[in-house]
């Protein structure tokens, strides 16, 4: 029945004001919704107050080449001939001609740059010349070349935990390739004593060892700086070649293009592992980078490398309980897995002091 008009007031009488009677359902509702969406975000603040969420990388690793597996991009062929095909572990043969070098460095030593400074000049036949070494050093150093050549005809070089220490320092540098790069200047002082004597085929043959060592230890993908140094190794070689192939003439001065043409390319990987390494290793590094290169680089050396820097952001990004949360993760995750090298530099990461860090971790290398 529809609702009758109210009459109106007689003379004298005030009209009262009608009240309509709200539903109280909708009121309801729209408190319930907003209450709700209230403790969604006081949930959401709590959490991210509770739990920050981890540093992000930067556009120092944005491109997606940064994080792939970079070689020198032409085969070692061009520079020996063939490439190494041999079994066996080649680090036994240069481990053996380190003891050799060790046990003679009174003899050898300032001939291989440790100790007196010698005149360089290899026209100088006078005693200070680097290149007048005596009979009983040159034939050490014979020694230690015959065994580098043993280990440069085999395919592969297992050195790192085989020959040295199964731990590892929170560090770039990896002192035992220490012995390594000596053993290269060993070899180039034999080679360039060969080339001041007409005799270029030993020279040859001392230099293409030395070159092979150095793509071994560029290879062997455990640590940066052992892939550095092999860089390193192999450039002194290249460059010796390119020298004695001048010297010798004739059809050799053909080879020197296949040298210049491998160099190139090594000189680039170079280039690369020169830029990457101020993101992996400088005094304040970017934790979202360094988390980002553990858990995405396709070259296990980098990923080392990366687990060892955790151990100077635990200092520096203290402030950030985001990273130290996701720095713990890795740690935990990496010293429990089944790669010896991984779990070695996490738990390096993991044991680094303070004391450690005041010695090291204002120091850019």
């Amino acid at each position: 029945m529809a609702e009758q008009p109210k009459p109106p007031a007689a003379d004298g009488e005030v009209e009262q004001p009608v009240y309509y009677r709200r539903s109280t359902i909708g009121s309801k509702a729209g408190w319930i919704v907003a209450g709700f969406f209230a403790l969604v975000v006081l949930v959401v603040l709590g959490y991210f107050t509770l739990f920050p969420p981890s540093s992000g990388r930067t556009p120092a690793t944005a491109n997606p080449q940064i994080l792939k597996l970079k070689q020198v991009g032409v085969s070692p062929e061009v520079v020996l001939g063939s490439v190494p095909a041999a079994p066996g572990n080649a680090a036994a043969d240069y481990n053996k001609a380190v003891a050799v070098m060790q046990d003679n460095l009174a003899l050898i030593g300032k001939y291989i740059g440790e100790g007196d400074d010698l005149d360089d000049d290899p026209d100088d036949d006078d005693k200070k010349s680097r290149w007048n070494i005596p009979p009983k050093a040159l034939a050490v150093l014979r020694e230690i070349a015959s065994h580098v050549q043993a280990g440069a005809e085999k395919a592969d070089m297992k050195y790192t935990f085989v020959y040295t220490s199964k731990k590892f320092n929170v560090s770039y540098f990896y002192k035992p390739t220490d012995d390594l790069e000596k053993l290269s200047s060993a070899l180039d002082t034999l080679a360039a004593t060969y080339t001041t004597q007409k005799k270029h085929a030993e020279a040859e043959a001392v230099l293409k060892a030395e070159f092979t060592m150095g793509w071994h230890m560029m290879k062997e993908r455990v640590r940066v700086d052992m892939t550095r140094r092999g860089l390193g190794v192999q450039d002194m070689a290249l460059s010796g070649l390119k020298g004695l192939y001048s010297q010798w003439g004739g059809e050799h001065t053909k080879r020197i293009k296949h040298i210049e043409k491998y160099r190139d390319s090594l000189l680039s990987l170079q280039r690369d592992q020169r830029e990457k390494r101020k993101i992996v290793w400088n005094p304040k590094p970017d934790p979202g980078d360094i988390f980002y290169i553990i858990e995405n680089d396709e070259d296990r050396t980098w990923r080392v490398q990366g687990l060892l820097t955790l151990g100077l952001i635990r200092f520096t990004a203290m402030g950030s309980r985001g990273d130290k949360r996701r720095l713990e993760r890795l740690v935990a995750k990496y010293s429990g897995g089944d790669d010896p090298y991984l779990a070695a530099a996490a738990k390096a990461a993991r044991d680094f002091t303070s004391e450690e860090f005041n010695v090291i971790g204002t120091k850019k290398y």
